[in-house]
């Protein structure tokens, strides 16, 4: 049976992570996390296929695959590392058990569990380039068992363009998805494979977009380039409103519609950032209880939302706040004032929830600190 020795961050890094500002130190504590829960993940899938769906299992080569993965990792750290944390195979694999322990009674679902919430959260940037966030619920795939079961080796043969930057001594390494199963999850509709000319928009754009973040916002390029593997380009809706998201069980990857110029980009990459950044922590420190019913005021959304939700778009928004504060111009002095007044007013309201955990009022008292000393 797989084991994983337990994973706990300094406290140095803790709070760093809560002022936005852990860096790709911090963000190794979070990877190696992601690390041994997909292994666990992996491991629980072969055991409850074999037992369960024990046909289905040896038709599609389970265990075979489930091999492959070990073979990867005795032989290059590195490539396995690699091979695990694809984004949606936490997807693929929560989805997995979930269809085969279906016929037992419904304990809590494990997207609901304390650590590992699922959000909607969608601000609507006052700006000609708005973005709608959406973190959802968790993706069901169609089909039998026996085609979910197959999906594992699809993990051994990621898809997509390899993207390669570099700007001011930073670097990114960025896959575009543009054919892959799980792009749905982000919630938002998914163009057909990109062609040439569609490929190069991207590439020009987000080596502009990344140049910006490397020469104006290091701290976040250094964190961003450690941290974001994937991009799911979106298609925008019909009136041209820029989105992008992130998939709570899609570490490293966000979903972005081609924005018009490099600054859009670059906050997105910024936002999204530190959605999976909040998630994975979540993943090892529970920060607020199980959803108590209770619904808050968010000052970017029309609803009301669970305290849950409202901590990811209000540590979000710090990412936000910050990135206007160091660009130039008018209207970013703006923005930086509207955005830091609503990301205080909304960790006031966590504090004052009483659903923080301890470790959570620590967490949103820190991010508190950072948005008044900025």
């Amino acid at each position: 049976m797989t084991t994983a020795a337990p994973h706990t961050i300094p406290r140095r890094t803790f709070l760093a992570l809560a002022r936005g500002r852990g860096g790709a130190d911090a963000v190794a504590v979070l990877r190696a996390g992601q690390l041994s829960k997909r292994r666990l993940l992996l491991s629980a899938v072969r055991r409850a296929a074999e037992a369960r769906r024990p046909d289905e299992a040896r038709e599609v080569r389970l265990a075979e695959t489930y091999e492959e993965f070990e073979r990867i990792r005795q032989r290059s750290r590195e490539q396995w590392e690699s091979v695990l944390l694809q984004p949606y195979l936490d997807l693929w694999a929560a989805d997995c058990l979930r269809r085969l322990h279906a016929d037992e009674a419904p304990a809590q679902d494990q997207d609901e569990a304390p650590a590992q919430h699922q959000h909607q959260d969608q601000p609507q940037h006052q700006d000609q380039h708005q973005h709608q966030h959406q973190h959802q619920h968790p993706h069901r795939s169609e089909g039998t068992d026996r085609d979910r079961l197959r999906g594992l080796a699809g993990f051994l043969r990621p898809t997509g363009h390899v993207v390669r930057l570099e700007a001011a001594g930073h670097r990114l390494v960025l896959r575009i998805d543009d054919r892959g199963p799980y792009r749905h999850a982000h919630g938002e509709p998914v163009p057909g494979p990109l062609g040439e000319d569609e490929l190069r928009a991207w590439r020009e754009l987000l080596a502009e977009a990344w140049r910006l973040l490397a020469e104006r916002h290091p701290w976040y390029a250094e964190a961003v380039g450690a941290g974001v593997s994937t991009l799911v380009p979106l298609r925008p809706p019909p009136d041209g409103t820029a989105v992008s998201s992130a998939v709570r069980r899609g570490y490293g990857a966000i979903g972005v519609s081609l924005p018009s110029g490099p600054q859009p980009l670059a906050l997105a990459l910024v936002h999204e950032f530190l959605h999976i950044q909040l998630g994975a922590l979540l993943d090892l420190v529970p920060l607020h209880g199980p959803d108590s019913g209770a619904r808050y005021h968010a000052p970017w959304r029309p609803d009301p939302r669970p305290a849950g939700a409202l901590l990811q778009g209000t540590y979000a928004h710090l990412g936000v706040s910050d990135f206007w504060r160091r660009e130039p111009g008018a209207h970013a002095a703006e923005q930086y004032a509207h955005w830091r007044g609503r990301t205080l007013e909304a960790a006031d309201t966590l504090l004052e929830s009483g659903e923080l955990t301890e470790d959570g009022r620590e967490f949103v008292n820190e991010l508190r600190r950072a948005v008044c000393d900025r």
